[in-house]
């Protein structure tokens, strides 16, 4: 029927019956006639949970022995669920460590009732609807719960089911709730500099007039008032759509007349709080600032009291919006001058946040203008000579409704008015589509010629609009409009037609016709996403076909401009079109076989030939790899060969390889890869020692006087001694080489003659030249693949992001354990720092962690990660209160600064709006303003997952908490333009402090920290995710 999910911990409730097909009601699934004509149930989906409401229609429908009492299938996965002694509150808690995963109050009843008499308009609440809570004149009653041989039993109370005066339908509801109230605490005219925090341990205190003489336990005459202090769910940027503070009731002075309590907006409280320093007004110097809601209620057991609207909404709104990490409400009798008013409150109440996420920033590599160009910055603008569309793809993270996004576009120029270069034109919104779907809008008429245009766009999803596309790093897009420019080239294709399909794949070519329709071209200038350039020749505007292959699944961008021999330029044409992804390998050798074997077998697509490869000399398998077992070369004789070549090297292709050298300092070539032919090998894929870098190269011709060597190269030297892909390729329609080092794309070869045809097999570690067998690697090789086609930077990218390079992780269970892989460096503790049970992270799964604290911290002695690279460091982090001074996590130390930081920075006003920071420098200069990202996740006494994600592929840092990113409207924990430094000269990761600014050190974490990971690579948010789970992961099973 029903199933909620928390942390691994799972409770689950099932109908007696087989449930019919429901009908749909809002958030309401409801199912008629589950036990008879007259009894339907519905299921409501609550923002943190549910509800179901058992609707008995009829008297008689209520004698029905399936109503008096109704059994449902309980089931508990790691989770004990008892029921409260005296409330009824049934607890769903971790059997280890006693947590409340789950609480479900008693469950309350209701009829139809309707008030005798009109209740005056300022004493009662907005309508509600009967379905979900008790009216203003319903008859209540608590319904009563067992909990035993694996079912909850409801019995609800056959005195309200068979009154002659009730009223049908009844409800039977009960409900499910989190974010319970952090602090909360009472105040006595009667003892005015009294404080009574935590109801100084009552479970319930009293709101109102008390007196004595109508009751005795009053003590003396006197009038209190309640204050619950909330802890805040970080949602900065979010739009909330609806707040409910709740609280249970559990008496009355007057069981059977309903009286009005009221819901304040109060200062914050705290454990100093007394009548004499809270009683007054805002204005008055008190606590009290503005009713946000009243309820006209009259219960005299525990049930819950729902206040709401739309003051409590923009209250919440307001709190949230300013970073406020708690918020407090108070609870005022109406009338506070007769006992009348008095009821009873219990401790436990709490705060529902229902909220919209903002619609995602739009990604500029999703930007383009037809015609025109991809998006570009001001300074490369081009120009066009029509008045273009534009477009863009538009996401939002809440996909509950498929058809709610909505796009809005905006032009910037500068108008000679004096104000400058700033909007001057806003498109309607767009009719809605699905998230992650192109949107377009056809641009004004009166967009003024030879100035310079800047477009942008934004998302809108109902609620709320998200970022603009130039919101932080990225940029707007711009073009310049000269209707006297020549005309614009037209692109066709059968291949990849622009009809929003996919098409073909990734490195498969396909044909597009390019023409001049002014009949003046002598050539067109052409790009495929934003890649080189590619120049073909024509006349007088001839139409030309040419072979594109796609190197991106999903939309391409192909851009084309027709030059005239004059050299006067026409206007760039956009042409989007969309591709499969691209085919497998021909082979693909995991080079898992065990020791022993003579030879790997590949993987190969269905239906073809299987391919295997033999082992010769040195070569030695089943050894640890960087995927699963490798293959170990010992320089000089070991190597795995086919018999023949696995594909035609005169046509496109791509090769990849994991790979290691052992060498330090290596003062020979080493070849990864190569396939041979009669005097050469046709390509290498190898290490040179006179650049110390990775090539991807070939000679001119297969013979031992070949006159010239042509290759792609690595943009920085390599790094031996570890593991690094590399993946070459050769693009036969633009002639030329490429080289990937862990997804980075090195120099490109100039444009080359077509390469010649190997005929030999694929060398696994070692070359061929000039007859001779050469270039034999002295290392570990692994995942090695073979593909007849290009592969695209997407592609070449996954490769590596699926198999990060694992640096080092710290489990923290134990002293002197914990790292892993082999040959990670310690992490050494220092100064009382120390390995503690009470440290672990998660429900129990997790049995110890690191505790820090003042002075304490620890640290690497080298840097795991180059820190001018890609890379990742992540961690469990908890702290049981919000810092009141910086404290850092995570920081690697240069000379003079850090190459990055990781910390809690507080707030100033209020200290409760701090945030989580990186900060992040691109020179070892203190004096160097860093680029820094925040992240508003911080819940006091929780763990919290953070990771700091460097991606040099994009220049792009990230602070991920829980594996999420804060998608607020300011877009601010991710930012573009970022290269930190190359941290390796003053020690390593420092963990739970900031080395510089004292001796010793200074910003020392205060609590805990657990399971720590180091990669050098920028993981995924699928992969952060994974890693954010509430339980701590076995060795080896990270991403």
């Amino acid at each position: 029927m029903v199933e909620m999910t928390r942390a691994g911990r799972k409770l689950a409730l099932t109908w007696p019956q087989s449930l019919s097909e429901p009908a749909l009601d809002g958030d309401t699934a409801v199912y008629e006639g589950v036990a008879g004509p007259d009894v339907d149930l519905r299921l409501r989906a609550l923002p943190d949970g549910f509800a179901h409401v058992l609707v008995i229609k009829t008297a008689d429908a209520a004698k029905d022995p399936r109503v008096a009492s109704l059994s449902l299938a309980l089931s508990a996965t790691r989770l004990t669920v008892t029921e409260e002694q005296g409330s009824g509150v049934l607890m769903a808690t971790d059997p280890s460590s006693g947590a409340v995963v789950f609480q479900a109050p008693s469950p309350l009843m209701w009829d139809s009732s309707q008030p005798a008499a009109p209740v005056p308009q300022t004493r009662t609440q907005t309508t509600v609807d009967a379905a979900e809570e008790p009216g203003a004149g319903a008859k209540t009653a608590v319904v009563d719960v067992a909990v035993g041989d694996g079912a909850l039993t409801l019995t609800p109370d056959q005195g309200l089911l068979t009154a002659p005066d009730t009223t049908f339908p009844v409800y039977i509801d009960p409900m499910y709730r989190t974010l319970l109230a952090s602090s909360w605490g009472m105040v006595s005219s009667g003892y005015p500099d009294e404080n009574y925090p935590l109801f100084d341990g009552r479970s319930t205190e009293g709101v109102g007039r008390c007196e004595v003489g109508k009751d005795s336990r009053c003590v003396k005459d006197q009038t209190k008032r309640l204050f619950y202090r909330m802890e805040l769910p970080p949602l900065k940027g979010r739009y909330i759509q609806s707040a409910e503070f709740i609280a249970y009731e559990t008496s009355a002075y007057n069981c059977s007349n309903s009286t009005v309590v009221e819901l304040w907006r109060t200062s914050a409280y705290s454990s100093s709080a007394t009548w004499n320093n809270t009683k007054r007004t805002w204005p008055n110097g008190g606590a009290w600032g503005e009713v946000l809601d009243t309820r006209d209620v009259a219960y005299c057991s525990r049930a819950p009291v729902e206040f709401g609207g739309a003051k409590l909404r923009e209250h919440v709104q307001d709190a949230i919006g300013k970073g406020y990490g708690t918020i407090t409400f108070g609870l005022k009798a109406y009338n506070e001058t007769t006992m009348d008013w008095w009821k009873r409150f219990a401790d436990d109440a709490y705060l529902k946040v229902q909220y919209n996420n903002p619609p995602l920033q739009p990604d500029n590599d999703t930007m383009f203008a037809d015609p025109g160009t991809k998006c570009l910055p001001s300074w490369e603008a081009h120009t066009v000579n029509r008045i273009p569309t534009v477009y863009a793809y538009l996401k939002d993270p809440d996909t509950e409704d498929k058809n709610k996004v909505q796009g809005q576009f905006a032009l910037n120029w500068d108008a000679g008015d004096g104000k400058g270069f700033i909007a001057r034109w806003f498109s309607d919104l767009t009719a809605p589509k699905a998230s992650n779907t192109r949107f377009d809008t056809p641009l004004p008429s009166n967009i003024p010629p030879g100035k310079l245009i800047g477009w942008n766009v934004r998302a809108y999803d109902g609620e709320q609009y998200g970022p603009w596309a130039s919101d932080g790093a990225q940029i707007a897009c711009y073009f310049y409009y000269d209707p006297a420019k020549p005309g614009a080239p037209t692109i066709t294709s059968t291949d990849y037609p622009q009809d929003g399909a996919e098409h073909g794949g990734v490195g498969q070519p396909g044909a597009f016709t390019i023409a001049d329709s002014a009949g003046v071209a002598d050539r067109y200038f052409i790009t495929l996403n934003g890649g080189p350039p590619r120049t073909v020749a024509t006349t007088a505007g001839a139409a030309q076909q040419v072979q594109i292959a796609p190197t991106r699944s999903g939309p391409n961008v192909l851009t084309v401009q027709a030059l005239a021999p004059s050299n006067q330029n026409g206007p760039v044409v956009s042409y989007e079109f969309r591709a499969n992804k691209g085919s497998a390998p021909v082979a693909g050798f995991a080079l898992d076989e065990p020791a022993g074997a003579t030879a790997v077998q590949a993987v190969t697509r269905d239906g073809e030939p299987a391919v295997s490869a033999t082992v010769h000399g040195g070569a030695t398998l089943g050894t640890v790899g960087h995927i699963d077992q490798a293959v170990q070369l010992d320089g000089s004789t070991g190597y795995a060969s086919t018999s023949t070549p696995l594909v035609d090297t005169s046509q496109s292709f791509a090769v990849s390889v994991w790979a290691k050298v052992d060498a330090s300092d290596p003062d020979n070539d080493f070849a990864a890869l190569s396939m041979e032919g009669v005097h050469e090998s046709a390509f290498y894929l190898k290490y040179v020692k006179d650049t110390r870098k990775w090539v991807f190269g070939r000679t001119a011709t297969d013979t031992t006087d070949a006159p010239g060597w042509y290759q792609a190269s690595s943009a920085a030297p390599a790094r031996t001694g570890e593991w690094t892909h590399l993946v070459g390729v050769w693009d036969a329609l633009a002639n030329r080489m490429q080289i990937y080092v862990n997804g980075a794309r090195g120099t490109d070869s100039p444009v080359i003659p077509a390469m010649w045809k190997a005929t030999g097999g694929l060398q696994i570690g070692r070359s061929k030249y000039k007859d001779a067998q050469s270039d034999h690697w002295p290392g570990q090789l692994d995942d090695v693949r073979i593909y007849d086609r290009i592969v695209g930077d997407g592609e070449i990218e996954k490769m590596v992001t699926d198999h990060p390079v694992l640096k080092a992780r710290w489990m923290l269970n134990a002293t002197g354990e914990g790292s892993n892989p082999p040959g990670a460096p310690d992490l050494v503790l220092h100064n009382g720092a120390a390995i503690d049970s009470g440290a672990g992270f998660g429900w129990g799964t997790s049995p110890a962690g690191l505790m820090l604290g003042a002075g304490k911290f620890a640290e690497t002695l080298t840097p795991p990660v180059w820190t001018n690279e890609s890379f990742t460091i992540a961690g469990w982090v908890r702290n049981m209160g919000r810092p009141q001074q910086a404290a850092t996590v995570f920081s690697q130390p240069g000379t003079q600064a850090n190459a990055f930081v990781l910390r809690y920075v507080p707030g100033e006003d209020p200290v409760d709006q701090g945030s989580w920071q990186v900060a992040l420098r691109g020179s070892d200069d203190a004096a160097a303003a860093p680029i820094v990202v925040s992240h508003s996740n911080f819940s006091p006494g929780d763990w919290v997952h953070l990771a700091v994600v460097y991606d040099a592929l994009r220049d792009r840092v990230s602070l991920y908490a829980n594996g999420q990113l804060d998608e607020t409207s300011d877009g601010v924990s991710q930012e573009d333009g970022a290269i930190p430094f190359e941290a390796n000269n003053n020690g390593g990761l420092q963990v739970g402090r900031n080395k510089f600014g004292a001796a010793d050190g200074t910003e020392f974490w205060p609590d805990a920290m657990d399971d720590l990971w180091v990669y050098q690579a920028a993981l995924t948010q699928p992969q952060l995710a994974s890693l954010a789970v509430n339980m701590e992961l076995p060795s080896g099973s990270g991403p």
